[in-house]
């Protein structure tokens, strides 16, 4: 599927729209420039300032997140490349945040501790010292 994004002309002209408060004529205007398919995230999320795009959730935009995901794929590896291509298709294609697969590297782990073994694997509980992606500095 191919990804749908707006121009910056388009942008340039609703980037200043209250979009929960819009006037009949930016209504007609922004159904006019907007490709039906994003209507209903610029109504819902608004746009984001970073990179001029739709946002795909409150918090989350998938365009600038795809980004940095990509970028830090280049820096680890589990091993598996099966496994790694399934973690970055799932990082590329979150258009949430609770969607996301994150690759934690073990040295990330501090008081790791067994927990029991099964018929599928080993369980342990840890610390993960860095915590959840909340927000990243786009550079």
């Amino acid at each position: 599927m191919e990804e749908l994004h707006i121009s910056d002309e388009i942008y340039n002209q609703i980037k200043d729209f209250q979009r929960l408060a819009l006037t009949d004529e930016q209504e007609l205007l922004i159904n006019k420039i907007i490709p039906s398919e994003l209507y209903e995230s610029y109504i819902k999320y608004g746009l984001c300032e970073r990179c001029k795009q739709i946002r795909t959730h409150y918090t989350w935009c998938q365009t600038c997140n795809s980004l940095i995901f990509k970028e830090n794929s280049k820096n680890w590896t589990s091993g598996n490349a099966n496994i790694d291509k399934f973690i970055q298709e799932a990082q590329l294609n979150a258009k949430e945040y609770w969607q996301v697969l994150e690759w934690i590297d073990y040295s990330q782990f501090s008081k790791v501790k067994y927990i029991a073994k099964g018929g599928f694997g080993t369980v342990y509980t840890a610390i993960w010292r860095e915590g959840y992606i909340s927000s990243w500095d786009m550079p």
